[in-house]
């Protein structure tokens, strides 16, 4: 751990605002990402940031680490704060159905010729259940069983909305690679 990370730690621990304005700084375009992934739109994101960083400050002088350590950390608690935010907005009970999962596999290549801005976009247009479970098992590496408990949904459930999410995806690239080539 470099010693002028170990400096700056150790004040924001105590107490030093200076300190721990330095580490927001560091930090804050990658957790504000995570929020706007998880978030309907940008005043959202920033209430998920905001609580968050309430979160850190008020837990930082408990952290033990380097500065890639505290980074996992706070995105932790990033991810948390929107997952909090989500089932606040969730007022809707979702039952999953299936007759024979059919598995569905986003191929990678097909994807390469679209903007990442697009892909973002098509993602955002996912219904909450399914951009929530896609986000958390694709981009954030969350397992079909910790999903199931995050969310207090079953596992088989998990894995429908995953499906069900790449599925919507591709008919969305399809659709979308006719428009513009059609």
């Amino acid at each position: 751990m470099s010693s002028r990370f170990k400096i700056l730690l150790s004040k924001a621990q105590k107490g030093d605002n200076d300190a721990f304005k330095i580490i927001y700084l560091r930090h804050s375009d990658h957790l504000m990402a995570k929020c706007l992934r998880y978030a309907t739109d940008i005043n959202m994101a920033k209430d998920i940031m905001h609580d968050g960083f309430v979160k850190i400050f008020q837990n930082i002088s408990r952290f033990e680490g380097n500065e890639k350590m505290l980074n996992a950390w706070m995105t932790k608690i990033i991810i948390n704060e929107a997952l909090k935010n989500y089932h606040k907005r969730s007022k809707t009970i979702f039952v999953e159905h299936h007759s024979g999962l059919e598995q569905v596999e986003l191929k990678v290549e097909i994807y390469q010729d679209m903007a990442v801005k697009d892909i973002l976009k098509m993602i955002k247009e996912l219904s909450e259940p399914l951009k929530v479970v896609f986000m958390m098992h694709c981009i954030d590496g969350y397992k079909h069983d910790e999903i199931s408990d995050i969310l207090g949904i079953s596992v088989e459930a998990s894995r429908v909305r995953l499906n069900r999410a790449k599925t919507q995806l591709r008919n969305n690239y399809n659709k979308s690679k006719i428009v513009n080539h059609g």
